[in-house]
């Protein structure tokens, strides 16, 4: 029989921290020992995926990327590519809530900062991370062209190559955007390290982190603009089909999350059987709800 263990969900972002959310530096180590000293065995989060539409962790921009909002400041300090001047920029925010406009804002403007410094002393190591991620170059790109465009929905960028994720047009915009798409790279790089030196720190201390995925893959994503035949979409990259539940007792008009069903025969092979689809129709709009 295998022993009764128990745990305790803490989102990271609800973490302790004077840079507006929580990270993955001191503050989740502190938990950590925390749930150590209270004989506890597992750490549940919620998705640590980039946050899209509406901050929601269950729409992130990618199945497989880390948020750059979690990754901690005074860790790249520690390692001279921000100043105690800089980390001092940073608004404290509301100790309540996460104002996530002005933390991505002032995330994007220090990693750029630690980037540019940083970056060329770890390449080698930064190649060799993303030549063992097969997602990473398209994530980098989809998040580069995106920024580009003031945050627009793949769906709304107005080169057609682009938004098409021609590999034509997508290597062009590569080659002429080098450093931004380094620098998607390079956020990854420092995300994982950061990720993987907590997770060792957790596995030290007896304490297992217990994670969560959306069912769903969000439509304005890495994921579907680069593998949009793997999802129900018309020739327009809008959904045919979206994912919701019906009413029932906790909601009684129902959930309309938004999300595009998988093509579940072409997964399959040109051998699958043809079959019905669980789901709601498309509504007029791409755009993913935030609810």
């Amino acid at each position: 029989m295998q022993q009764r263990t128990s745990g305790i969900l803490m989102p990271v972002f609800s973490l302790p921290s004077p840079y507006g959310v929580g990270s993955l530096g001191q503050s989740a180590r502190d938990f950590v020992k925390f749930l150590h000293r209270a004989g506890q065995t597992w750490w549940q989060i919620l998705p640590v995926g980039p946050a899209g539409n509406g901050d929601s962790p269950y729409q992130s921009f990618s199945t497989h990327a880390g948020n750059p909002a979690f990754i901690d400041l005074p860790l790249l300090a520690a390692k001279g590519l921000l100043t105690a001047e800089e980390l001092a920029s940073v608004s404290a925010g509301n100790s309540r809530s996460v104002d996530y406009p002005t933390v991505n804002a002032d995330r994007k403007r220090l990693l750029r900062l630690a980037f540019s410094r940083g970056y060329d002393r770890e390449k080698a190591a930064v190649e060799a991370f993303s030549s063992q991620r097969r997602w990473l170059r398209d994530y980098a790109a989809y998040q580069a062209i995106k920024d580009s465009f003031g945050g627009l929905p793949w769906q709304d960028w107005p080169v057609e190559g682009l938004r098409r994720h021609d590999p034509g047009a997508v290597e062009r915009w590569r080659a002429e955007h080098e450093e931004d798409f380094a620098y998607q790279i390079w956020v990854q790089y420092v995300f994982a390290e950061q990720w993987s030196a907590l997770k060792s720190f957790a596995n030290g201390l007896g304490v297992k982190i217990l994670g969560d995925l959306p069912i769903y893959v969000s439509l304005d994503s890495a994921d579907v603009w680069a593998e949009r035949e793997q999802f129900l979409l018309d020739g327009q990259g809008c959904p045919s089909a979206v994912a919701g539940v019906p009413p029932d007792y906790f909601c009684a008009a129902g959930q309309l999350w938004g999300n595009p069903l998988y093509d579940w025969p072409h997964m399959r092979g040109p051998r699958a059987l043809a079959g019905g689809f669980a789901g709601w129709s498309g509504s007029e709009s791409c755009l993913t709800p935030s609810e």
